[in-house]
């Protein structure tokens, strides 16, 4: 059996999440989202395709791109983008560290 992203409540509704965990995800949904792909708000998500694809990757510029984006989700006030480049194996990962308006941290991987 797989797992899913999705499951049912008690009351067979769609969980949802909490306790801070509910913006650690909707920052990972927001670095993750390719700018203009958001079906209700095409502003939202990250330039992928104009800073990245296409592109030798500039650490820089993608990890101010993601701490942007993080900002963005409500509830965070602070983000710091650790970036992991590995140009031969032309693969891109690390965390960002977001902190949020009650002061607790989360490390969100990427």
């Amino acid at each position: 059996m797989t797992d899913w992203d999705l499951v049912a409540d008690a009351n067979g509704n769609i969980a949802t999440c909490s306790d801070g965990y509910d913006i650690a995800q909707a920052v990972a949904n927001e670095i993750k989202l390719f700018k203009g792909e958001g079906w209700y708000d095409p502003s939202q998500g990250c330039p992928h395709f104009s800073v990245e694809l296409g592109q030798p990757a500039q650490a820089g510029a993608i990890s101010s791109m993601i701490e942007d984006a993080a900002k963005r989700v409500p509830g965070v006030v602070s983000a710091q983008c650790n970036l992991s480049i590995n140009r031969s194996a032309r693969k891109m990962g690390g965390v960002v560290i977001v902190t949020t308006t009650e002061g607790v941290t989360y490390n969100v991987a990427i």
